[in-house]
């Protein structure tokens, strides 16, 4: 399993210039700005396609076939991808914290909030598109993340369209109500074992899809 891992990690070393120059660009703005917003949310977006992209390449050279006659099992195939999203999971959400702690505005609990959340982000991307990658391939699984994340937000635009300017005394009661929930601990914690379900689940679901594949 270490191997798996480590061998992902080596083949995503093409991509560490690039991503590491767009964080560096991200990071200054962000600082000279006083808003974590933008570093945190391009982290961990990068961090969370990295593991997508160590599948892309893994089809490229149709590695799985190749592994499948070493004492490697499917299961294997896809608890090393999600253990390497886990730990970049990990060190982006760390980076982001520390950054929120010294750039940006917050106190340690909007700190935590704002960690949590964009590393909530972070699972659902992967835990979205490696479903998707092992059952059509990378390259089909693509448009389908894209109609995936469009579709709901073009529905949302159109459901606006008309909307008044002036909230409605009902959503000002909802507004209130998301206030006092974010103020709240138990949030953040929601927002943790939320975060592992959709972890599990989305692993299991890989597992199922790859015992029944034929390569």
């Amino acid at each position: 399993m270490n191997g798996l891992i480590i061998k992902d990690f080596l083949n995503l070393k093409k991509q560490a210039v690039p991503i590491g120059a767009f964080l560096i660009l991200y990071f200054v703005i962000s600082a000279l700005s006083g808003d974590s917003t933008f570093f945190a949310g391009v982290l961990m977006m990068s961090f969370a396609i990295l593991p997508i992209t160590a599948l892309a390449y893994d089809d490229r050279a149709n590695w799985n076939k190749y592994a499948l006659t070493m004492p490697i099992s499917r299961q294997m195939l896809v608890v090393s991808k999600y253990l390497m999203a886990l730990i970049l999971l990990g060190i982006g959400g760390l980076t982001i914290l520390l950054f929120n702690t010294f750039f940006g505005n917050y106190n340690l609990h909007e700190g935590l909030l704002a960690t949590c959340t964009m590393m909530f982000i972070g699972v659902l991307i992967f835990s979205i598109s490696l479903p998707l990658n092992y059952k059509f391939g990378t390259e089909k699984s693509r448009y389908i993340l894209i109609g995936v994340c469009v579709l709901p937000a073009v529905f949302v635009s159109m459901l606006g369209i008309g909307v008044t300017t002036e909230p409605s005394d009902e959503m000002v009661g909802i507004l209130d109500l998301l206030e006092i929930l974010l103020e709240s601990n138990w949030f953040i914690a929601a927002e943790l074992l939320l975060s592992a379900i959709v972890f599990f689940v989305s692993m299991m679901a890989s597992v199922r899809i790859i015992q029944k594949k034929e390569f």
